[in-house]
């Protein structure tokens, strides 16, 4: 999973067991079980694991999210959006974007899955981007609008 400080890929790191601490544009992020971390493209200095600690870890291209994204706006996004580090697993689409990432994961290494063919997997695959967006958006949103008690 290490691409150094400048990457082509969106890194995303499902904590099963364990805890992760990691540098990314210059902030402290830290995720434990049950988590799921997101780095950008650019900026992830440096990243440690517990010992024992398990997690999948997924690389969803630029190229792709910035696509999606142009063409779910309806305009070219000018520059790489920032988002918002850890995804929050209270939120319903984080959670079923996971489930389809997972799922992914089960039947992608599978030799008889349809997710093997073209027609079937190329179309998951162009959801689990726009999922993606969607889950890190209503997570940014999430972020923004809670409320310290």
């Amino acid at each position: 999973m290490d691409c150094g400080e400048v990457c082509n890929s969106y890194r995303i790191l499902l904590l099963q067991a364990g805890r992760t601490e990691a540098v990314h544009k210059g902030v402290t992020v830290s995720a434990g079980r049950g988590t799921a971390a997101v780095y950008a493209p650019d900026g992830l200095s440096k990243a440690h694991w517990t010992a024992g600690s398990k997690m999948v870890c997924f690389k969803i291209n630029r190229r792709a999210v910035d696509e999606a994204l142009s063409d779910a706006l309806g305009w070219q996004v000018p520059s790489q959006v920032d988002f918002t580090p850890i995804l929050p697993m209270t939120s319903a689409p984080t959670r079923s974007w996971i489930k389809m990432l997972l799922h992914f994961k089960e039947q992608i290494f599978r030799p008889d899955s349809l997710l093997n063919q073209p027609l079937a997997g190329m179309p998951f695959v162009d959801s689990l981007v726009r999922g993606y967006l969607l889950a890190v958006i209503w997570g940014s949103i999430e972020v923004c609008t809670t409320v310290p008690d």
